[in-house]
């Protein structure tokens, strides 16, 4: 009855949606590094400390665990980046303790690789959106708030997502070409299998309604092509939920792409 409930909801959202799509800037995609932060007495440690998330399923507090992946936007095969200086700090997340124990459910989205039913089995990360700077000093925050209107960056909720139990195995997907700041002259990946879903939401108040949003993001785990060299990076972030933090960029991990749940699905 819940995945029931879950799914017209998702229906209705995209039925709503869909006039407004012309409107819209092209959704971006982005690449996913492997992050970690480097101790500094002088920050408030990220363990521990609670946020607000809402998504189109609802309201709750959850409790931030570190900060784990840091995302570039990223142009596929040639194509557009509609905010380039907009990346996404992923900071893994866990349930209250008096939360509910998550049910698994499947849904049907559709992005550029296809459409499929992926299931959703549990909570992985939120996605907030983050200035970036090379080296140790912290960036500048955004002269305005780039997720203030409907056509600009969301933030996301991220549940751990895979194909349903039975379900046919995925066809081979072609190299992709992929240029960010990290590749510059453009880089050739191999897609390997989708990891997570990731909905618009609303951590901690900074992004009101975007709850209500039709774009989602698909994540599917990454592989440099064989011979390829990756140099890593410090940079500096400033995020609202997690604040000034420096980062250490690691291996490319992840392709987050925009997807639409599919009606139906």
């Amino acid at each position: 009855m819940i995945s029931a409930i879950r799914v017209l909801a998702l229906g209705v959202l995209v039925a709503v949606a869909a006039p407004a799509r012309a409107a819209e800037n092209p959704p971006d995609s982005f690449l996913c590094y492997l992050a970690g932060t480097a101790k500094n007495k002088k920050l408030t440690p990220i363990s521990g400390a609670r946020v607000d998330v809402r998504d189109r399923f609802g309201d709750a507090s959850f409790v931030m665990r570190r900060l784990a992946t840091l995302c570039n936007p990223a142009s596929i095969d040639g194509g557009d980046v509609s905010h380039d200086t907009i990346h996404l700090v992923g900071i893994t997340i866990k349930k209250e303790k008096s939360a509910p124990k998550f049910v698994p459910f499947t849904i049907g989205v559709s992005d550029r690789f296809g459409t499929r039913q992926l299931e959703l089995g549990g909570l992985a990360a939120v996605l907030d959106v983050t200035p970036v700077q090379p080296g140790t000093n912290p960036p500048a925050d955004f002269n305005d708030d780039p997720t203030r209107s409907s056509v600009e960056v969301n933030r996301f909720k991220c549940y751990a997502a895979g194909a349903p139990k039975g379900a046919p195995k995925l066809p081979e997907i072609a190299p992709i070409a992929l240029v960010d700041d990290a590749f510059p002259g453009g880089q050739a990946f191999l897609v390997r299998k989708p990891t997570k879903v990731c909905l618009p939401a609303d951590v901690d108040g900074g992004t009101p309604g975007a709850e209500t949003r039709g774009d989602l993001l698909v994540c599917w785990s990454v592989k440099l092509s064989r011979g390829a060299r990756f140099a890593r990076l410090t940079v500096g972030t400033r995020s609202r939920s997690v604040g000034v933090r420096i980062v250490g960029r690691r291996k490319p991990s992840e392709l987050c792409v925009a997807a639409r749940v599919f009606p139906g699905g």
